[in-house]
């Protein structure tokens, strides 16, 4: 099995950068926290109105949900960040194939691209963050940097989080 990667900053005084070095995953402890962003069903059906969804879009996908579910199995928590500008209630829902993490994850409804002041309030102090999903140049990045801002010592999983843009 391949270890995921992830791009780590390490202060809430350095700002969160795409460049950053990448890094084998570390040894889990119950301080360390996945947060999932905006990997529910409206993100692709609402959002995006079947123009991106195509034979490659859903292959990425599948891979991205394959390797959240691996991590999922190695995390104490999981948070599920969902997005509620999406009216329709059905939108709302995790993609099927996360929500085997469901029974056991959080889930916090955010409803700006940055879901860090969302998130906080189920963080201690001393969690280290790992942010995963969609969209990679957006919701994941935004977040990430705003945990950052906060204080918590935040990475982003890049095998596990994608642009829907670009697949």
């Amino acid at each position: 099995m391949v270890v995921p990667t992830v791009s780590q900053t390490t202060s809430a005084t350095r700002p969160f950068e795409e460049a950053e070095s990448r890094v084998a995953l570390p040894r889990l402890s119950k301080d360390h926290v996945l947060v999932v962003i905006d990997m529910e069903e409206g993100a692709a059906l609402g959002r995006y109105h079947d123009i991106y969804l195509n034979k490659k879009w859903w292959a990425r996908h599948t891979e991205v949900c394959n390797t959240i579910n691996a991590l999922g199995d190695r995390f104490d928590r999981v948070i599920f960040v969902v997005d509620t500008t999406f009216r329709n209630p059905k939108y709302l829902q995790v993609f099927s194939s996360l929500r085997p993490l469901l029974g056991r994850a959080e889930t916090v409804y955010k409803k700006q691209d940055d879901g860090s002041n969302d998130v906080a309030p189920f963080l201690s102090d001393t969690d280290q963050i790992f942010v995963c999903g969609m969209n990679t140049a957006a919701c994941v990045l935004r977040t990430a940097r705003g945990l950052s801002r906060l204080g918590y010592e935040t990475s982003v999983v890049s095998d596990a989080s994608w642009c829907v843009y670009s697949a």
